[in-house]
């Protein structure tokens, strides 16, 4: 039903399956499945001696401040044939263990968007039975220009490249991965997400993030090895072996609070909110006069009365984050780092520590579970920005070889913010039955993930209808005092014709008087002059 069967691409390179290549045993190189390692660029040569596996796919985070475009390049060239590979610009780097050796922080200490590192996680191509890499175009060059494509057009755009990907194996969510890396600049997180769900080519998660950079937002690159991208989507389909699973990690430290907020005016491909419906009068009331109304607080304060909350939509019961990115008091406009569309319900959320919320997921996370290889980590810059004192505390991924960076967002289904959205490989314990929430609960989620973009259009049309039902409702209410006003307005026009007509005759009466009084002085001046 997913149509699994397509087109290959023209300019597809040569399929090779990495299960088919012979594995070195020369200098016991087979002494783990999975290497992490934190480097500076003078460490790139000979990389390849400190990774001791066959490497069927390498992983890079690579620090804004360096030349990307070379240091990939140089990585490439380090690993054997056959390594498939991703990499990406980070707003700043998380590695746990180095090597043999723990990292005392997992966040790097580096200016966020700055740094000189580079951190790296191989995994065994023992893991996988196939390895594809896919770029996919977002058209999303025009965004920031004078007219847009609209959401709908660019989805089709996307939705088109999708069915030229052409996969050498079947897709099954419970041993397929689709891991995300997008162009953190492009803004099309969510035309990517829905125009997958379209396809219906893909029944597998979407786990990853959206590359990093600098804080000035300039420029974000992603790269396959191959080619760096920008403008584009990377993603690596993972065709896991039997004996290897993968698990999803989703950790956010909110508290959702007993309020929300419908979007009732906002443009999603400008990610801009103009308007919250008032659910009482039934009426439009501008975003930042409504949450100054709620915080009880003038404009200028209000992004600072924002600093410990943010904004979340439920989806499967489930609480994914919408973060503020910017309040322009001149425009009265709110943009955020999420698409966001009319017709939404937000819910105010209320910041909680984050290392303690870090560990409680994890926890509940790792239970009954074996334990783990290793772990990417796609983690929100903001959680980076917002929680600094907590950041030395986060041990949870101490003892678990773990990489990652943080983000300009995240992917897990759809785009969210101020997320931890972890991909946690495992070898199965053969003694017990290995569970996972979101592989286990797959097909609710998806269908709950397809269904939010579909939905989108149907709370709009909603919204249109109540308020459409609201203005007929205050007509038909006010309707008696309205025809009171009319017969009124009808008195009061008789009323003025009367008087028009009144002034009309003591105009006529007061020329008839003034000729007269003319005429009178005429005679008087022929008398006097005979």
């Amino acid at each position: 039903m997913f149509g699994f069967n397509r087109n290959k691409r023209k300019d597809e390179a040569t399929i090779v399956d990495i299960s088919q290549i012979p594995l070195e045993t020369e200098g016991n190189l087979q002494e783990s499945e999975i290497v992490t390692l934190s480097i500076a660029p003078s460490e790139v040569s000979g990389i390849a001696s400190r990774i001791r596996l066959q490497p069927g796919l390498l992983i890079g985070f690579i620090s804004q401040d360096l030349p990307f475009e070379e240091i990939t390049a140089r990585l490439k060239a380090e690993m054997p044939a056959g390594c498939k590979f991703l990499f990406g610009t980070t707003a700043g780097e998380l590695c746990s263990i180095s090597g043999n050796q723990s990292m005392s922080n997992l966040y790097s200490e580096s200016t966020p968007g700055e740094g000189q590192h580079i951190v790296l996680m191989a995994l065994s191509r023992e893991i996988f039975t196939d390895v594809q890499v896919h770029s996919i175009p977002l058209f999303s060059e025009d965004i920031s220009g004078p007219a847009p494509r609209t959401a709908a057009e660019r989805v089709r755009l996307i939705e088109a490249e999708l069915q030229k990907v052409n996969l050498p194996f079947r897709v099954n969510f419970q041993d397929t991965l689709a891991m995300t890396l997008i162009d953190g600049l492009s803004s099309s997180e969510n035309f990517l997400m829905e125009a997958i769900y379209q396809s219906r080519l893909f029944p597998c998660l979407f786990a990853g993030g959206s590359a990093g950079g600098k804080l000035d937002f300039k420029a974000t690159f992603i790269s396959d090895g191959h080619k760096v991208y920008r403008h584009h989507a990377l993603v690596v389909f993972l065709k896991f072996r039997p004996g290897y699973r993968f698990g999803i990690l989703k950790s956010q430290n909110f508290n959702r609070l007993d309020v929300s907020f419908v979007v009732s005016a906002a443009n999603p491909v400008k990610r801009e909110v103009m308007e919250f419906l008032d659910r009482e009068a039934l009426t439009n009331v501008n975003i930042i006069d409504s949450l100054c109304h709620h915080f009880r607080c003038r404009p200028e304060e209000l992004e600072a009365r924002l600093a410990d909350y943010s904004f979340g939509l439920e989806v499967n019961g489930e609480i994914y984050v919408r973060s503020v990115m910017n309040i322009d008091l001149q425009r009265k406009v709110i943009s955020f780092y999420c698409d966001v569309s009319p017709g939404e319900e937000l819910y105010l959320l209320e910041r909680t520590d984050l290392a303690e919320a870090t560990n409680q997921d994890f926890q509940t996370f790792i239970k009954g579970k074996p334990e783990p290889l290793g772990a990417i980590l796609n983690d929100c810059i903001l959680r980076r920005v917002f929680n600094q004192s907590s950041l030395p505390k986060v041990q949870t991924f101490r003892d678990l070889p773990s990489i990652g960076f943080s983000t300009f967002g995240e992917i897990l289904g759809v785009n969210i913010n101020q997320t931890l959205t972890a991909i946690v490989i495992f070898r199965e314990d053969p003694r017990s039955e290995f569970t996972d929430e979101y592989v286990d609960d797959f097909v609710n989620k998806y269908s709950g993930f397809k269904d939010y973009f579909k939905s989108r259009r149907e709370r709009v049309l909603a919204n249109v209808n109540l308020l459409m039902e609201a203005t007929l409702d205050r007509v038909s209410r006010n309707l008696p005092v309205m025809t009171t006003l009319v017969d009124a307005l009808i008195d009061a026009l008789g009323a003025t014709k009367d008087v028009r007509n009144a002034l009309i005759r003591v105009k006529d009466t007061f020329e008839s008087y003034t000729s007269q009084v003319a005429v009178s002085q005429d005679q008087n001046s022929a008398l006097s002059s005979s």
